[in-house]
């Protein structure tokens, strides 16, 4: 057993044994294709794929070397132009035909079997609900891999146009060999047989769907209570994921593009799941946008989730939660009561919340501060009657840190 063990760390100190999804090797080998590679598609499908040990690491080689080195053409995207595909490995600009197509020709040069696809992507300026109609706007390409189709987007994987139009060069390694069951919620080809599903979808049914984008994926959510695009209420709704992975979630309310008050939405960790509240301070229709990041990430939080949501009611007067703070979203807090964010002044409260990993919890207001009291599973309670003005709730997680500060209610 000594033996294996010694054997197994060398393989791996060495780089012999290598994970299925570990492309460090052939990504770099492909980001250093000198100039004398790239003078035709010929010679540059020889260079990517000298190295490759499989079809699964030459297609690799060839996605890479696209989302590195051609770039979105927007002039083209806006103004409606033609960009002839043959110009692009001169040119390095080209549109999604052009991307799928340069990936289609280095594919067939190196004996690979590769498809283009056309069809409907729910790309730049889409909006849940919207309608195709008309000539396809996408194209993405299918490749078989020891006789199974699998699905790569270059265009997407290379990155992405800003609000102001602007490509942004971001590598995605997501549209790789995308999972079929989770690119049908963006991606529909006009020959359905290359959805590659076993129930194939109407288009009905995929301009139904709610817009799922990578990060929604990539940080294993899935949908549970609401798994259409445009859901119908009144004043209130809730909306459950499944989140086994325990990535940190953030919920924006919009209407006609604009924010709302980050007051109407609450996000509560609730183990492997996942609940959304939403109060709708008016009639009307609203996006709910939801925003993921894994659990042990920094740094900013991406666009995950769109819902189109049509409130017949309009909320209470002042409705809403608790204001939240970044602190309490990274700590999973969660509250138990109240979850109304505008208290009664003179009026008793119940404040009831988990806070995993805290040794204290203070309600803090008009420069007092009133320790809760510790129960058991991190769940802290206080009866209080609240005064006029801000009343916060803080936690410490060691004798020598500060409190950092989770809700924020208002009281009048």
């Amino acid at each position: 057993m000594k033996l294996r063990i010694i054997l197994l760390a060398l393989l791996i100190a060495t780089g012999w044994l290598m994970s299925k999804t570990d492309y460090g090797r052939i990504d770099r080998y492909a980001l250093e294709a000198p100039p004398q590679a790239e003078q035709s598609v010929e010679a540059l499908a020889r260079y990517l794929t000298a190295p490759a040990q499989n079809d699964t690491e030459k297609i690799r080689a060839i996605f890479r070397w696209i989302t590195a080195n051609i770039t979105y053409d927007t002039q083209a995207y806006f103004t409606g132009s033609p960009h002839r595909s043959g110009d692009v490995l001169k040119d390095r600009t080209a549109v999604c035909d052009g991307f799928s197509t340069l990936f289609e020709q280095l594919g067939t040069a190196a004996d690979l079997k590769i498809f283009k696809i056309s069809g409907y992507a729910k790309g730049y300026n889409y909006r849940v609900g919207d309608h195709f109609s008309g000539p396809a706007n996408h194209a993405w390409n299918a490749v078989q891999i020891d006789g199974r189709w699998q699905l790569i987007d270059a265009t997407w994987g290379a990155g992405h146009m800003d609000e102001s139009g602007r490509f942004v060069r971001n590598f995605d390694d997501y549209y790789f060999l995308t999972d079929p069951e989770n690119l049908i919620y963006t991606h529909f080809p006009e020959n359905k047989n290359w959805q590659l599903l076993p129930s194939k979808l109407s288009q009905d049914e995929f301009e139904a769907l709610p817009y799922l984008k990578a990060a929604f994926f990539k940080n294993g959510l899935r949908l549970k209570n609401q798994d259409r695009g445009t859901i119908r209420c009144g004043d209130r709704l809730s909306v459950r994921l499944g989140n086994p992975e325990g990535a940190m979630l953030t919920a924006r309310l919009l209407k006609d593009g604009r924010e709302i008050n980050e007051r109407f939405t609450l996000v509560q960790d609730e183990g492997d799941d996942i609940a959304v509240h939403v109060h709708f301070p008016e009639k009307g229709t609203f996006t709910l946008r939801l925003f993921a990041r894994g659990r042990h990430e920094t740094g900013k939080y991406t666009w995950a989730l769109d819902y189109r949501i049509e409130a017949a009611e309009a909320g209470e007067s002042g409705s809403g939660f608790p204001l939240m703070f970044q602190s309490y979203q990274d700590r999973k807090a969660r509250i138990i009561g109240p979850v109304e964010g505008l208290l009664s002044r003179g009026t008793s409260y119940t404040f009831d919340v988990i806070v995993p990993g805290a040794l204290d919890v203070c309600l803090i207001q008009n420069g007092r501060w009133e320790s809760m009291d510790q129960k058991p599973e991190d769940r802290f309670t206080k009866v209080l009657v609240p005064e006029s003005g801000d009343l916060q709730i803080g936690a410490r997680y060691s004798e020598t840190t500060r409190y950092d500060i989770l809700l924020k209610y208002e009281v009048k």
